[in-house]
């Protein structure tokens, strides 16, 4: 299998910000020194990890939240290509964020110092 791509969700709370990159997950010290993730080919039971560099709203409600269950990954095997969501982590992990809000959008906002 290749993996061709990580990417997310169109629209939602999180958005890349540069190219996803890698390490397999048995060096040392794995993320120190990543690669660009193109064309990243996994035999069975290899394992890497992914870092994607990511950005959220700058002003957020304290009251509400937004969940971003997976990040999407194309993969390729032999002749076929497809995009397939995957959990953040081994327990179906997901990420929750507060949901986006306007500096004066509503009350208490909280924002980001600029």
């Amino acid at each position: 299998m290749i993996i061709e791509a990580v990417t997310l969700q169109r629209g939602g709370p999180l958005w890349a910000v540069g190219p996803a990159r890698y390490a397999w997950q048995t060096q040392l010290q794995p993320m120190t020194k990543p690669h660009l993730l193109r064309q990243v080919r996994l035999g069975p039971h290899q394992h890497v990890l992914v870092g994607l560099p990511v950005r959220t709203w700058s002003c957020a409600s304290k009251y509400g939240w937004a969940s971003v269950p997976f990040v999407y990954v194309t993969e390729k095997f032999g002749p076929f290509t497809h995009t397939v969501p995957l959990a953040w982590g081994p327990q179906n992990d997901e990420l929750v964020l507060h949901l986006a809000d306007g500096p004066h959008g509503g009350p208490d906002p909280i924002c980001a110092a600029r």
